[in-house]
């Protein structure tokens, strides 16, 4: 393995980490203000988290969409 694929390789892992570890700052804003969402939007541009296809993080972002229809969240109500 050369040392390019070894620093990419590298820079993927830790890109994965930094996305789950904005995920638990996510959650723990939504938990927060689960009933006034609009404090959350300062922090997480919320449409693109529900629209942005994910690869890597797919499983994550289908949890995050089945807990917005879990606590009937649509941008127009919050």
């Amino acid at each position: 393995m050369g040392s390019t694929e070894v620093l990419s390789d590298n820079l993927e892992e830790q890109r994965i980490e930094t996305a789950l570890g904005l995920l638990q700052v996510y959650a723990s804003l939504v938990q927060l203000n689960l009933n006034n969402m609009k404090k959350v939007e300062p922090f997480f541009d919320l449409e693109n988290i529900r629209q942005k296809r994910q690869t890597v993080l797919r499983p994550l972002q289908n949890a995050i969409g089945i807990i917005f229809q879990y606590f009937g969240y649509n941008n127009s109500s919050n």
